[in-house]
């Protein structure tokens, strides 16, 4: 469920998968201007970790083309906040395994764009 003007997926560029995995790196915008940054934090927006988490899912549900629910979430390590007046535009770099249960294997990384920075290393499973 994408979160009203807070973002948009601008730029999505996905490798040419197999029957195994698929990868991809979504570009996405972030709007500074957002109700969101309004409370979280006035005067010092933050954006929400929990709206990060909802960038992956969205940008998963995206590679995978069908809407998702992740069912276990072994590694969710916020490395660095994004302030939306610095940090505008975002990368999420996701690889989806299929595995031998059904299940599907999500790794992401979430960067800013311009620095580099990791934000969120991400593992979970779909």
């Amino acid at each position: 469920m994408k979160i009203e003007n807070l973002y948009s997926i601008d730029k999505t560029d996905i490798s040419a998968g197999n029957s195994y995995s698929e990868e991809a790196i979504f570009k996405i915008s972030l709007n500074p201007e957002s109700e969101i940054f309004k409370g979280h934090f006035p005067g010092t927006p933050v954006l929400p970790g929990v709206c990060t988490m909802e960038i992956v899912k969205d940008c998963t549900e995206s590679l995978l083309k069908r809407e998702i629910i992740f069912t276990r979430i072994p590694q969710c390590k916020f490395t660095g906040m994004v302030d939306p007046n610095l940090d505008r535009i975002l990368e999420v770099k996701i690889t989806a395994k299929n595995s031998d249960d059904g299940s599907i294997t999500i790794n992401a990384v979430v960067f800013a764009h311009d620095s580099g920075r990791a934000i969120l290393k991400f593992k979970g499973y779909v």
